[in-house]
């Protein structure tokens, strides 16, 4: 299985910013997911990445607060933020 580390190398990946969670770039990746609003998070899984725009959530406080908790719950390998 590939690695988060691996992940960032990819060209897809260039110029990519870590912001937090490097203990964690030896997790190993299952699955990509791709989601623009962040309203389904029940649906994710352990081992995904999870790439989004993160759309809507400047208005939602609940979901700015518990985001963070929520995924590490699901024992998500990432979160990647694509900030247009």
């Amino acid at each position: 299985m590939t690695r988060m580390r691996e992940i960032l190398a990819l060209d897809a990946f260039r110029g990519t910013k870590l912001v937090a969670g490097k203990e964690g770039l030896d997790r190993q990746v299952k699955w990509v997911s791709i989601l623009e609003l962040l309203d389904e998070l029940s649906v994710l899984q352990e081992g995904e990445l999870l790439i989004t725009t993160a759309y809507g959530i400047d208005s939602d406080e609940e979901l700015k607060r518990t985001l963070i908790d929520r995924l590490a719950d699901a024992k998500l390998a990432g979160l990647a933020i694509q900030t247009g």
